[in-house]
């Protein structure tokens, strides 16, 4: 019996014929291997292009994360180390110390954020989130403000000589330096980045009018 049911399957088989792959072009139809695999040649370079950007985007990562974090430990550290070792301007370790610790956990918040947003689709906007955002940075901008004017003021003055009433202490004095030159130049080439298309529509509308 079970013999004769699998003769009559294999004919039935034999006279309707086995589907064919490539013929089939319907709305259920399989993937074919070109669409997935694509062709060989223009495969290769888009699997070489996707790789590429897939390990910027992961260098790009690793370094924001790195810096993003270890710049404001490293700002506790010598400002907790140093607090009194900078007499000629006694606010300088102490700026360090503050925006260390309100770097830190914002920077870790921003992480966070970001990750959560990517991973459920969301574009994180909020009023009261954005409100507190903007507050933050009104504080970030007012501290950076005093820091230079700290910093920059003690430039002619300062002294790494130990018991000098200028003395301060060379890393702390340099780490405060430069942290405030790098920072003063991204300020001013993410001002030129978002409002140097905003002036050219400007001067593009006052010509129009």
């Amino acid at each position: 019996m079970e013999m004769m049911n699998y003769q009559s399957i294999n004919a039935g088989y034999q006279e309707e014929g086995l589907p064919q792959y490539q013929e089939d072009e319907g709305p259920d139809a399989p993937p074919s291997y070109n669409s997935i695999f694509g062709e060989s040649g223009e495969d290769k370079v888009s699997f070489v292009r996707k790789v590429i950007i897939i390990l910027m985007e992961t260098i790009i990562l690793t370094v924001s994360v790195v810096l993003l974090l270890s710049i404001p430990i490293t700002m506790i550290v010598i400002g907790a180390i140093k607090l009194d070792d900078c007499p000629v301007e006694k606010f300088i370790p102490k700026w360090l110390l503050i925006t260390g610790c309100f770097c830190l956990p914002h920077n870790l918040h921003y992480l966070g954020r970001q990750l959560y947003n990517k991973t459920n689709n969301q574009d994180g906007k909020n009023a009261i989130k954005n409100t507190l955002k903007w507050i933050l940075y009104l504080f970030f901008f007012a501290w950076f403000i005093a820091g230079s004017v700290w910093v920059f003021r003690t430039c002619s003055d300062v002294s790494y000589t130990e018991g000098s009433e200028h003395y301060c202490d060379p890393l702390v004095f340099a780490f405060s330096f430069w942290t405030l030159m790098i920072a003063s130049l991204c300020l001013g080439m993410g001002c030129i980045y978002y409002y140097w298309p905003l002036s050219l529509v400007l001067r593009r509308r006052a010509a129009d009018s």
